[in-house]
């Protein structure tokens, strides 16, 4: 048992979850992931909470939790006020939330720094197995095909930010910098070919983020903004140039893609300001499916905007408190987060902010628990235990 204990099997489970939409290239069916990694984790939870007879005091994921939990009563309340009829895609949302709901529970409830360690190196592997796959013809995964940007750029993209947060650990050999330099140019070789969300824009802002938050002094930390800053309108100022000159000819598709999502052809700013007309319309919200039924795309590709439609102004903010409130408290932990472990939360902290990035210019709500389950995760770094408890090995240690 205390053998079982020490794998880190919850960090399993969140891994499946958070790649679910990839990893039905092995399965080929995506609800059979999903009841794997639920099954993985649910049963994980329940064995520790058996095992030790005890739940952890994890502040910051109940909080999140309950943040989630009145955002989802929200949603459904403009279902009950204008009695609008509850169709088969309102009920499927409301089955996932809850879905979104449990994993959050059940991370606050058991998760532990071991578990963050084993989805950490999972995700490393996963990554750089389909960037190799798709680089050796393996796999090909085209923009037409369903859920194309999560199959592959995602978790590809989660790989390269934990490599790069190998980097910054305490004791690292050249040898071992030789290696992680070669999946971390594996990945971008990938990446670089894909169609997908900027993943490397993404990328180098969450990566260029930390570190200038990492400094200290305000005078760096302008001098450090202010060179990324000019790094980025030039890097941007290259590409569109670059375009232009080649009348948009080129063969990356990553770049054709950031291309098209600020041109003028794109159609994402009039969905945001339909978006912005239907709260200002129905501040109390539309309900779960809503948008759909009424404009028939599947959502407005942000998930404030969405939380605004579904939930009214009040989910809007419930989700943005939530969000910066993450955002805050990572920066305000990191500092005290033990030498050992600094690295594995500036991963993990890594890995959520991808998400969040993402889900604000894409994704939808119903995929949510892709990105609460590693928020959730990287609390698990400051779990404790209630005073009195006899607990099984070192799981206080954890």
């Amino acid at each position: 048992m205390r053998n079982l204990s020490s794998i880190g099997i919850v960090g399993v489970g969140a891994f499946l979850i958070i790649n679910v939409p990839s990893l039905k290239l092995l399965a080929g069916v995506t609800p059979l992931v999903n009841a794997v990694a639920t099954a993985i984790l649910f049963g994980a939870g329940f064995y520790r909470i058996l095992a030790y007879r005890t739940v952890q005091r994890n502040r910051e994921a109940w909080t999140l939790f309950f943040g989630i939990w009145v955002f989802a009563l929200l949603a459904a309340l403009p279902e009950h006020l204008f009695l609008r009829k509850m169709e088969g895609g309102h009920v499927t949302s409301t089955i996932r939330m809850l879905y979104t709901l449990s994993c959050i529970g059940v991370v606050a409830a058991c998760a532990a720094r071991r578990d963050v360690h084993t989805l950490v190196y999972c995700q490393t592997a996963w990554g750089v197995g389909l960037a190799a796959a798709y680089l050796g013809g393996f796999v090909n995964y085209t923009f037409a095909q369903s859920l194309h940007y999560k199959t592959l750029s995602l978790p590809i993209a989660l790989s390269t930010l934990v490599v790069i947060g190998f980097f910054f650990e305490e004791r690292f050999s050249w040898r071992k910098g030789i290696g992680m330099g070669g999946l971390l140019f594996l990945n971008i070789a990938a990446l670089t070919g894909l169609l997908s969300r900027s993943p490397l824009l993404f990328i180098t802002l969450i990566v260029s983020g930390f570190a200038i938050a990492k400094r200290r002094k305000l005078g760096g930390m302008v001098k450090g903004v202010m060179k990324v800053l000019a790094v980025s309108v030039a890097g941007a100022l290259a590409v569109f140039l670059l375009l232009t000159w080649a009348n948009i000819n080129i063969n990356i598709p990553a770049l054709k893609r950031l291309y098209a999502l600020t041109s003028q052809e794109s159609v994402r700013a009039e969905i945001w300001a339909e978006s912005l007309r239907f709260i200002e319309e129905h501040p109390f919200g539309m309900g779960w499916g809503a948008y759909q039924q009424i404009t028939g795309e599947i959502y407005p590709h942000n998930i404030i905007l969405e939380s605004g439609v579904v939930a009214g102004v009040l989910g809007a903010v419930i989700m943005i408190i939530v969000i910066a409130a993450f955002s805050v408290w990572v920066f305000r932990r990191y500092p005290y987060t033990a030498q050992q472990d600094q690295s594995r939360f500036l991963q993990m902290s890594y890995i959520a902010f991808y998400l969040v990035a993402t889900f604000f210019v894409s994704y939808s709500l119903d995929y949510a628990y892709m990105m609460f389950v590693p928020i959730a995760m990287t609390t698990a770094f400051f779990q404790s235990y209630p005073k009195g408890t006899h607990v099984i090995g070192d799981v206080l240690k954890d």
